[in-house]
């Protein structure tokens, strides 16, 4: 089996790349409880991966959500140009 894929945020801790409900909550700020009400009122800030009941959240878009999406996490100074 190989490793799963992450993807870094903007202080480098690696993230998965999706997130269960009680992790998209805790971006949020919000309870489990109130982030499954405003999916069934269709007011969740980011749309879920639904698989069966079970629902995954796109780690990208919950971090972008909150304004520390990956494309704003620095590049490595090795990849940096002058």
């Amino acid at each position: 089996m190989g490793a799963t894929q992450s993807i870094v945020d903007v202080h480098g801790h690696r993230w998965p790349p999706t997130l269960a409900t009680s992790e998209a909550a805790e971006v949020w700020g919000v309870s489990d409880d109130t982030l499954y009400e405003q999916v069934r009122l269709g007011t969740a800030p980011v749309e879920p991966l639904r698989f069966g009941r079970k629902l995954r959240w796109p780690t990208a878009k919950v971090l972008d959500s909150v304004g520390i999406g990956t494309e704003r996490a620095p590049r490595p100074a090795a990849e940096v140009t002058a």
